[in-house]
């Protein structure tokens, strides 16, 4: 859930990306001090909205998204750290729409 409204999806994924860049760098700090592991690969990012991933990569969409926050394009810093890498995900093949919409009877088999 996001604590503030915005007037696009496309601005609505991107920031929902930007948190979740911040939770899986937690995670990835989590596991590193868990299993006493110095270095961890990339951690791969899926979108299924091929807008919030151009903007992820590039400033692609400058006058369309000008008034969107900094602290939003911090995804950016840790594309290009590779900390994070972004891919995008057919929405037919995203699972993670089990947890947030009712999906028909093929489609939720098809998730689990």
């Amino acid at each position: 859930m996001q604590s503030i409204v915005t007037l696009s999806t496309t601005k609505a994924e991107y920031i929902a990306a930007s948190e979740a860049t911040k939770e899986a760098l937690w995670l990835r700090g989590l596991v590193s001090e868990l299993l006493q592991v110095k270095e961890l690969k990339t951690i791969v990012i899926y979108y299924d909205s091929q807008n919030a991933v151009s903007l992820s990569m590039n400033q692609v969409y400058h006058d369309k998204t000008k008034h969107v926050n900094v602290k939003y394009h911090f995804v950016r810093d840790m594309i290009k750290s590779e900390a994070i890498a972004i891919e995008k995900i057919s929405t037919n093949e995203n699972v993670a729409n089990m947890l947030r919409e009712a999906l028909p009877y093929e489609k939720f088999n098809y998730c689990l």
